[in-house]
């Protein structure tokens, strides 16, 4: 929840190794985006605490039993 893609990190499928790398390299070249992800990712955990988490749990189990509040 707190990892969005392309602005303060980036996802992988599991053991895709080659993908982990090549994300790596462009970060390791690019020291300015790399700041700026930081940045991102601060003000994104600014607003993250437990209340937070467990709505989004209880929104999710929600969502796919059906019983939406």
């Amino acid at each position: 929840d707190l990892v969005r893609e392309g602005e303060n990190g980036y996802t992988f499928a599991p053991g895709d190794v080659d993908r982990l790398a090549q994300l790596l390299d462009e970060l390791f070249d690019n020291a300015e985006k790399l700041r700026k992800m930081g940045q991102s990712s601060r003000e994104i955990i600014r607003g993250w605490n437990y209340d937070v988490c467990v709505e989004g749990i209880r929104n999710a189990l929600g969502y796919v039993s059906g019983r939406r509040e």
